[in-house]
């Protein structure tokens, strides 16, 4: 999950993520694929990667350019 992380702020945003980002989102990506494993997605990790990235889509950094 991190190297999915680092990949994508490194992709969206240009940088890579702090320790509280890496750490925020690998336990966002982890509470996602349970939640998706519950209601018995097969994909679930690539559903919750998939949040992550609308997450990142979502981030000022990803909207305004410096």
């Amino acid at each position: 999950a991190d190297e999915a992380v680092r990949h994508g702020y490194l992709q969206s945003i240009g940088r890579e993520p702090d320790a509280d980002e890496l750490k925020e989102t690998t336990a966002f990506l982890a509470e996602q694929i349970k939640l998706y494993e519950a209601d018995k997605k097969p994909n679930a990790k690539e559903l919750a990667l998939a949040d992550f990235c609308q997450v990142l889509f979502g981030l000022n950094e990803f909207v305004y350019v410096e």
